[in-house]
Parts: structure tokens; sequence; C-alpha cells
């Protein structure tokens, strides 16, 4: 029985080490992605909108008539 339970134990250890490491990876991934988001909208801020820099139709010209 001791050894059943000392493999029980074993093995909930190796589990809760496992479920440490994945949610630390999940952390870092998501603060990886956070991070790069931040720098993307940090470097897209100083430039204007799309829509602001879009081609406008030029008036017609008096000539064009």
């Amino acid at each position: 029985v001791a050894v059943a339970v000392a493999v029980a134990v074993a093995v909930a250890v190796a589990v809760a080490v496992a479920v440490a490491v994945a949610v630390a990876v999940a952390v870092a991934v998501a603060v990886a992605v956070a991070v790069a988001v931040a720098v993307a909208v940090a470097v897209a801020a100083p430039l204007p909108p799309p829509h602001l820099t879009a081609r406008r139709p030029r008036p017609r010209s008096s000539a064009a008539r």
C-alpha cells in the first residue's frame, strides 16, 4: 500500500509540475502577445489613419469641361 501511495503522490506531483509549466508557458505567450500588440500600436499610432491618407478624387479643372 505504501508503494501505491508513493506512486500516486509522485504522479500527482508530476501532474502538478506539468500543469504549472503549462500555465507558465501560457502566461509567457500571453505576455509576448501583449508586448507585440503594444509595440504595433506604438508604431502605428504616429501614422495617420488610412481614411485620411486615402487619395481623394481630384476636382475637375475648368480645362476638363
